[in-house]
């Protein structure tokens, strides 16, 4: 699971293996360990709202079920939220399947789903 920062929003782009991941297990978590030991982690995972929170170096995101199982079983590419925040700030949630580049290609991305865009090349 990929996740960019920017700015208040949170994009996480997920392969095939981890989107069906999510619709049968309920959740993933990723992280990032930094050369103190400290570590940041990541985590997705279905409830019955949208929510996110940032506690102890952890990002956890909750997403509808309902939502993660539709986004799972379709070609939908993502699935995303505006939360409110304090000040009339708005966090941006973007949730997305992650798609083989179009330039070139590696093993890395056997996992990939495949890009759309490649038909119109």
């Amino acid at each position: 699971m990929k996740l960019r920062i920017q700015g208040d929003s949170l994009r996480f782009r997920l392969t095939q293996p981890e989107v069906e991941n999510l619709s049968e297990l309920r959740r993933i978590t990723s992280e990032i360990n930094f050369p103190n030991g400290s570590k940041l982690s990541y985590t997705l995972k279905t409830a019955d709202e949208f929510h996110c929170s940032f506690d102890d170096n952890q990002i956890v995101v909750t997403i509808p079920t309902d939502d993660i199982n539709t986004w799972a079983e379709s070609d939908q590419v993502g699935i995303s939220q505006d939360i409110e925040l304090q000040n009339k700030l708005i966090l941006l949630i973007l949730v997305e399947k992650d798609f083989k580049c179009l330039t070139r290609s590696s093993d890395e991305e056997r996992d990939m789903y495949s890009n759309p865009k490649i038909s119109h090349l």
